[in-house]
């Protein structure tokens, strides 16, 4: 049984019925270009474009249609096309800040995702201050995660094993699982993470393997592959759009371009959630507000002059913290200036309906 046919059944089958009321179908997006997506539908794959309504009411990036989302669409061209009517409310999406210095809106990666699989290469790529990051986004959204590290032929067992430890330093909890796609050495472990009726999302920067992975999964060439750079380890786009791509287990991964940039977008953000060592400790500092960069009486630095807590995972803290600082005061002075302009707007409206009576 197809993916789509099995998750109607089991978690969906009252959006079905909902959209059969409605005289209109139900549909999963699984890939997007710009404004155009496809959406799989009970038949077949077809291409969408949302209907003028969603795009008018749509305030934010974060309102239009992202892979993994279940729609309402209406069929046009005898079922070939599409118009997305509605978005139903998402269990669960994985985003960032859009790419750039000064952007704060919203790119949603994946919706409705079951488990998230961060992809890192065991040479130059390897980066546990990238994971850091990662997991700060995605803690606190019902989103299980594993840490997949890929090009394991390339350490003997000592420098693997030192890895795996610089990861689960990061995240105790955390399942890793290393694996070299070249020997398929470690690829039935990964392959026992998928279960039916659940969508997978692999994320990582260019050149971890995550295109190498999905075609090893299903065992043909779907995706092109390129050689990293042997200097910096650095891979070039194979992946140029984020697409659902189904398995014969009836289940869904998501894949997505390497990112470079992920930055945090979500002022609600769980960093302390990551960093456990440094959460704890903040506790017992003389301010509350303390921002454990210079204020006196701060137990995390007296921690950090000790040796008690790693100098790198505390750097890495400090950025993300002030990176959520700087979320917060944007939005809250957005949102500032939002409110003063609808007084404006309100203000000029009543004086045109009092010269009007």
């Amino acid at each position: 049984m197809h993916f789509w046919n099995y998750v109607l059944r089991t978690k969906y089958c009252e959006l079905k019925d909902y959209c059969t009321k409605k005289d209109t179908e139900i549909g999963i997006v699984t890939s997007q270009e710009k404004d155009r997506y496809r959406v799989f539908n009970e038949n077949s794959e077809i291409f969408a474009e949302i209907s003028g309504k969603l795009e008018y009411f749509a305030a934010s990036p974060e309102e239009y249609p992202a892979v993994g989302d279940i729609v309402s669409l209406k069929l046009t061209d005898g079922g070939s096309k599409g118009i997305i009517l509605e978005i139903f409310p998402r269990r669960n999406f994985l985003a960032r800040k859009g790419a750039g210095i000064k952007t704060l809106f919203c790119q949603i990666i994946a919706a409705n995702v079951d488990r998230v699989f961060i992809v890192q290469g065991l040479d130059n790529n390897f980066n546990p201050r990238r994971i850091e990051r990662y997991l700060s986004a995605i803690d606190g959204r019902e989103i299980q995660k594993t840490v997949l590290l890929s090009k394991s032929d390339l350490l003997c067992e000592k420098e693997l094993a030192e890895s795996i430890r610089q990861i689960t330093a990061c995240a105790p909890d955390i399942r890793v699982l290393a694996y070299s796609a070249l020997s398929a050495e470690g690829v039935e472990g990964v392959k026992s993470e998928i279960s039916p009726g659940e969508v997978f999302c692999f994320i990582g920067s260019s050149g971890a393997g995550k295109s190498t992975l999905i075609n090893t999964l299903l065992e043909k060439e779907l995706l092109k592959v390129r050689e990293v750079k042997e200097f910096d380890s650095k891979g070039r786009h194979t992946t140029s759009r984020r697409q659902m791509i189904f398995l014969s287990k009836k289940s869904a991964l998501i894949d997505t371009p390497g990112m470079r940039e992920f930055g945090l977008y979500d002022p609600e953000t769980d960093i302390d959630a990551v960093f456990t060592e440094i959460s704890e400790l903040s506790e017992l500092c003389r301010f509350s507000d303390c921002t454990h960069t210079v204020e006196p009486g701060c137990e995390v630095l007296k921690a950090l002059e000790s040796g008690l807590i790693d100098k790198k995972r505390y750097k890495s803290f400090v950025k993300l913290s002030k990176e959520k600082e700087y979320i917060l005061k944007t939005k809250s002075a957005a949102r500032k200036d939002k409110n003063e302009w609808e007084k404006k707007i309100a203000l000029l409206t009543r004086r045109i309906d009092t010269k009007r009576l």
